[in-house]
């Protein structure tokens, strides 16, 4: 019976998933096509040496100099940091 229930949270996890990722829009033009990924969420990023390691809080992603994103949800921008160089 565990096996069973297992397997039935698994099916609905993986399906619940796939529908929801075919919904899912890109937030730049155009909205149907990839966007090269550059960095991920919470993907472990060295700066200069092992003591200053830290997670990426954010998705990059490539566009054209002046490319415009647009936001996936209804939300407001409290701040835009222009720093990196690592990528």
């Amino acid at each position: 019976m565990k096996t069973f229930l297992y397997g039935l949270l698994l099916i609905v996890t993986v399906y619940d998933g796939a529908v929801r990722g075919q919904s899912y829009a890109w937030p730049a033009f155009p909205f149907d096509q990839d966007h090269g990924v550059n960095g991920t969420f919470c993907e472990n990023r060295i700066k200069g040496d092992v003591l200053r390691h830290h997670f990426h809080d954010g998705l990059d992603f490539g566009l054209s100099e002046g490319g415009e994103v647009y936001s996936v949800l209804a939300t407001q921008v409290t701040s835009i940091l222009r720093e990196g160089g690592n990528a």
